[in-house]
């Protein structure tokens, strides 16, 4: 069972149809309101989906770092952050 709280929706493979980013596995939009069965997409538990460099494609932040999206729901492996930067809000 899925739980909303763990839905990230979001347009991952440019077809301008929402799909749906659960942990991570991808659950292609079809359109109509349905989706496909879920492919892991990567291998990491997505905590946000958001383009956070501007380039028009997707990217996970996971709880191993960020996974750069190429725009066809693909992902670079992850770039680590250092998590004490981005728990306590300092620099």
């Amino acid at each position: 069972m899925l739980a909303t709280r763990d839905l990230r929706g979001r347009d991952l493979d440019g077809d301008s149809i929402p799909d749906l980013l659960h942990g991570g596995s991808w659950l292609a939009g079809v359109g109509d309101g349905t989706f496909r069965s879920p492919v892991e997409v990567v291998p990491d538990t997505a905590l946000a989906a958001e383009d956070l460099d501007g380039d028009g494609a997707i990217d996970v932040i996971g709880a191993a770092g960020i996974h750069r999206g190429r725009g066809d729901c693909s992902f670079d492996a992850p770039i680590e952050y250092p998590l004490e930067l981005i728990s306590n809000g300092s620099r």
